[in-house]
């Protein structure tokens, strides 16, 4: 009789630590922790922090730059001068041009070619993507119409291993 009552103690001890565990507000809910968090600390980002993958370069006008960040992410640069961005937006504007628009294309060579286009709206900026394995890369930007597209700069080529 005496093994059968301390095995139920044993038992009834264990059933209140867990239930005490689950019910602690430490440990048991999570929702709970979830919003001390948002209470306790003062949660804040910088360009610093995001950016950190973007080495900061320097284009002369009317260039473009390909750049490996790691192994699988690469980021294109590129900057017009103000007069070449401006002759580019009065073409555009003519009535026999209407529908053109400046594209960022992006091809990725490796047993096939495979373009993908990207529309752009400043005259310098930057593009981050994901480069396929065991492919070489480079971009351009140009003009666009219909399915005619007409290169104004192209980067530098860069090969994925």
């Amino acid at each position: 009789m005496a093994p059968l009552l301390f095995i139920s103690a044993v038992s009834a001890v264990l059933i209140f630590l867990l239930y005490w565990i689950l019910k602690n507000p430490e440990t048991g809910d999570k929702t709970y922790l979830r919003n001390k968090a948002r209470n306790v600390f003062w949660w804040e980002t910088g360009e610093e922090l995001v950016n950190r993958l973007n080495p900061r370069v320097y284009l002369p006008p009317d260039s473009m730059k390909l750049l490996n960040i790691t192994e699988k992410q690469a980021v294109v640069y590129w900057r017009f001068s103000d007069e070449k961005w401006e002759r580019l937006n009065e073409r555009a504007n003519t009535p026999s041009e209407k529908y053109l628009q400046l594209i960022l294309r992006l091809y990725q060579v490796k047993d096939w070619v495979n373009t993908w286009d990207i529309t752009v709206n400043e005259a310098q900026g930057s593009l981050n993507f994901l480069l396929m394995p065991e492919t070489f890369c480079y971009c351009s930007i140009g003009k666009k119409e219909n399915s005619k597209f007409c290169p104004v700069m192209t980067s530098n080529t860069i090969k994925k291993n």
